[in-house]
C-alpha cells in the first residue's frame, strides 16, 4: 500500500484547463470592449446618434453602437471583408457591438462555470451558479437570440 503525501500536479495542461483559462480572461475582454466601446465609439454612422462619453452622454445614456441594418448578421471580424483589418472602420461599422456582445455571453458562461467550481470546493450544492444561469438566459436572449429573428443585428 502506498501513501502519496502533498500536492498532485499536472506537467501539461489538457483541453479543459486551457479553456478553462480562456473563459477566466473572457470576462475582461468583454469589459475592456465595453469600456472602449462606451467612451471613444461613436454611433453617428449607423444611427445618427450619440453614444460614447467623449460625445457628452453620462453613465446611464452611453452605449456601445450595433452595426447598420444592411450588414444583417454579419460577424463584423476585424480581419473580415468589412473592415479588412482597419481598427478604426471597424469601430465605425459596429463591430465592436459583435464583439463585445459574444465576448459578453462568454464571460458570462465562465462566470457561471467559476460558481460551480466555488460551490464544489467548499463542498456545497451549486445554487449560486444555478441561479445565475438566469442572467445568462436573458442576455442571450436579449442579445443574441432575438437579432437573429429579425434582419440584421441592428435591433439589438
Amino acid at each position: 500500500m502506498t501513501i502519496a503525501l502533498g500536492k498532485f500536479t499536472k506537467d501539461e495542461n489538457d483541453l479543459f484547463d486551457i479553456m478553462d483559462d480562456w473563459l477566466r480572461r473572457d470576462r475582461f475582454v468583454f469589459v475592456g470592449g465595453w469600456f472602449t466601446g462606451t467612451t471613444f465609439v461613436t454611433s453617428w454612422y449607423t444611427h445618427g446618434l450619440a453614444s460614447s462619453y467623449l460625445e457628452g452622454c453620462n453613465f446611464l445614456t452611453a452605449a456601445v453602437s450595433t452595426p447598420a441594418n444592411s450588414l444583417a448578421h454579419s460577424l463584423l471580424l476585424l480581419w473580415g471583408p468589412e473592415a479588412q483589418g482597419d481598427f478604426t472602420h471597424w469601430c465605425q461599422l459596429g463591430g465592436l457591438w459583435t464583439f463585445v456582445a459574444l465576448h459578453g455571453a462568454f464571460g458570462l458562461i465562465g462566470f457561471m462555470l467559476r460558481q460551480f467550481e466555488l460551490a464544489r470546493s467548499v463542498q456545497l450544492r451549486p445554487y449560486n451558479a444555478i441561479a445565475f444561469s438566469g442572467p445568462i438566459a436573458v442576455f442571450v436572449s436579449v442579445f443574441l437570440i432575438y437579432p437573429l429573428g429579425q434582419s440584421g443585428w441592428f435591433f439589438a
